[in-house]
């Protein structure tokens, strides 16, 4: 089978473009507005060029011989605006990396480490994730984050979290393999304490970007405060109003909240050392976790 791409970095790999498909064996002709149509869309920047040529005879071939693959966007999207090809024929590659689709270019705050700057790097089927849990920001070190490799102090206690809650899961890909994605709210680490609402407003930009990406989202668990005001910034910007009100989450968090028909649980941060001694937050993250696990099973 022969597989396009628009990295021109193999043997007999090229684009999805006028030249690419001569260069392949493949007629031009006539101009695809459905393809383009898919191109906007996804709402995504693909692995490959724009589909610019094809006619009924070249549909054929493409049916029997190309192998799609994209790296942002809902698969369902995808397949739904590839109806013009027999689906069945064709192979599609769903899987992602997060940090491709979605960035920050100006970095504009003024109390965080740019140097720091994390998105999720890992490769996923955005398809298969049914819950993510939003944390507050990157580690200073980056060996300490989600999806480090070895044994990153972010994840153990996330997978602690996942323990209290009755989840024996032990890797980041069990976490995966269970429906959950993990993100932060803000993208760069910490340079005090706290952190000022102009930056995680202009995060929650990124974050909302992010959350699209997603397209069999159930569940939104919000770890700390942080994460609580960047979904309420995103939230208020898609639908004019917060989602979680104002008050001690402690108060609110028995109540149901929703999200886009989503269920959205207002939680406590699982990382850093406070979670290891703060033993009370830790038996409530429990539960909503568990609660959430419930909603995706």
């Amino acid at each position: 089978m022969l597989s396009i791409y628009s990295e021109l970095l193999k043997p007999r790999i090229y684009r999805l473009s006028g030249a690419g498909f001569r260069k392949a064996g493949i007629k031009t002709g006539t101009f695809l507005n459905s393809c383009n149509d898919f191109i906007k869309s996804s709402q995504s920047r693909v692995r490959y060029a724009k589909i610019r040529y094809a006619n009924a005879l070249n549909l054929t071939y493409l049916q029997k011989h190309i192998k799609f693959q994209y790296s942002c966007g809902p698969v369902n999207t995808i397949l739904s605006t590839l109806s013009f090809l027999t689906t069945g024929q064709i192979e599609v590659n769903s899987e992602m990396k997060p940090a491709n689709c979605i960035g920050c270019n100006e970095l504009p705050c003024s109390d965080i480490s740019k140097n720091g700057y994390l998105v999720p790097a890992v490769d996923l089927d955005p398809g298969k994730v049914k819950a993510i849990m939003i944390s507050e920001a990157p580690p200073e070190n980056p060996k300490n984050y989600f999806y480090a490799p070895g044994a990153p102090f972010y994840l153990q206690t996330t997978i602690h979290a996942f323990h209290d809650a009755g989840m024996p899961v032990n890797s980041m890909q069990e976490i995966l393999d269970l429906g959950f994605y993990l993100t932060t709210a803000i993208k760069c680490p910490k340079t005090q304490y706290g952190v000022s609402a102009a930056t995680i407003k202009n995060c929650s930009a990124i974050l909302e970007k992010e959350l699209a990406l997603f397209p069999n989202i159930e569940v939104y668990v919000l770890m700390g405060d942080v994460a609580i005001k960047a979904f309420n910034y995103l939230s208020k910007s898609q639908t004019g109003k917060n989602t979680i009100p104002a008050g001690s989450t402690y108060k609110i968090r028995k109540n149901q909240f929703y999200y886009q028909d989503r269920r959205v649980f207002p939680s406590y941060v699982q990382t850093g050392q406070n979670y290891l001694i703060e033993k009370s937050k830790r038996e409530m993250i429990a539960e909503d976790l568990a609660e959430a696990i419930k909603i995706i099973r």
